[in-house]
């Protein structure tokens, strides 16, 4: 479903992303409620679950990525005044 994140929204995909989380996780509480009469039904929704989780982890791949790489961009991600590195010098200014 999500090919390139470019021109996207990364905090929105993964909220989208949580939200199939939460699918699959109240698809299996639902599935725990059934009772043991309709134990076929129970372990389809147990199967669900696992179905919709791995959708999930399948559009969660190149959201995590995609936000670890943009900590790392300094436009994204300006640096501190205090952490800035010290200016470099050139060579031959280095002697004075």
């Amino acid at each position: 479903m999500i090919r390139r994140m470019e021109g996207r929204s990364r905090t929105g995909a993964l909220a989208l992303v949580g939200g199939v989380f939460a699918a699959a996780w109240l698809i299996l509480g639902a599935a725990g409620l059934v009772g043991t009469g309709n134990a076929v039904v129970a372990a389809l929704g147990v199967v669900a679950c696992a179905a919709v989780f791995g959708f999930g982890e399948t559009m969660l791949s190149p959201v995590m990525p995609t936000l670890t790489n943009a900590a790392d961009d300094p436009v994204a991600a300006p640096t501190p005044a205090h952490r800035q590195p010290a200016p470099r010098r050139d060579r031959a200014e280095s002697w004075m």
